[in-house]
Formats: structure tokens, sequence, C-alpha cells
């Protein structure tokens, strides 16, 4: 056991040294030795590889959503691996995120089927934490929440299911 332990407080990639300190050590993610953890994950080469891809207004030349590129889930893995509060160089990227999940068109798209409404939320959900733990949260950011609250069952879950006799999230 001891051997992994090591392994991980010596690893070169920061974000794993960041999380076991935060998650298993507890250390405060506000100390000195935190935020100077932080800042060595922003300059990791797989951060930097990451967000390379970039185009000259700071945004993906593809969808929000793409498939483990798109800012949604940039976004998410930044949030997790401990990536700085409120880097405002993603900003461009937060829009990219936003404007697509609040897009008229999209939101129209929500079905209501006999009174529930059919979405499954872990997109919003996962917009709302990672914009949150990167310290990029604005008001659209609440009313993601508002239409997350608006959408939930009875029972505290989501659904998406299309079917009409779907009964429970």
């Amino acid at each position: 056991m001891l051997d992994i332990v090591n392994l991980i407080e010596l690893s070169s990639e920061p974000s794993v040294r960041y999380i076991y300190k935060k998650n298993f050590l507890n250390q405060n993610e506000h100390s000195s030795e935190m935020i100077s953890l932080r800042l060595e994950v922003k300059n990791s080469s797989r951060v930097q590889t990451m967000l390379g891809s970039r185009d000259s207004q700071d945004r993906f030349p593809w969808h929000a959503y793409q498939k483990w590129n798109g800012s949604f889930w940039t976004f998410l893995v930044l949030a997790d691996m401990g990536y700085p509060y409120g880097d405002e160089t993603l900003i461009p990227l937060r829009e990219q995120t936003l404007e697509w999940l609040l897009d008229p068109g999209r939101l129209k798209a929500i079905p209501l089927i006999n009174g529930r409404w059919r979405r499954c939320a872990c997109q919003e959900g996962g917009a709302v934490f990672s914009l949150l733990r990167l310290g990029l949260a604005d008001s659209r950011v609440e009313h993601l929440v508002h239409m997350l609250i608006k959408w939930q069952w009875p029972d505290g879950g989501w659904n998406c299911d299309k079917h009409p006799e779907a009964s429970h999230p």
C-alpha cells in the first residue's frame, strides 16, 4: 500500500497530487500549497494540450458537446483536475458552452410528456458544477439551476425517456 501512496505523492502529474491531497488528505484548497499545486495543474502539459486547439477567439472550432473534446467536457475535466479558480482566459469557452445549453431551439425541443419534462439533466448539472468549481459562474448558471428544478420529477430525479409510459427517473 505504501508503494501506491508514494507513487501518487511523487507523481509528475500535478492533478494526481492535487486530487490526492484534497480528497484523501483533506488539505485546505485555499492553502498556499494547494494554490501553488493548482497553478501547476494549469501549466501542465496535459492541460496545455486540452486547451491548445482554441482558435483566435479562444474557442474550440467544434461543437461545445463534441464528445470528450468540446468545451462542456473540457470544463468537467478541468474542474475535477483542480484547475485554478477564475481564469478569465476560459470565458470564451464558457460562452461556447452556455450558448449551446441555452440555445432557444434546443430548449424548445425538450419534450413535456404526460405533465413531466423529459430531460436527463446531466449536461446542465455538469455545466453548473464545473462553472461553479472553476469560479466562472454568472447569472446564466443560476438560470440553468432554475431549469433543472423545473424539469425535476416529483420523486427528485430527471428522465429523458420519451416513452409516455415512463414512470420514474
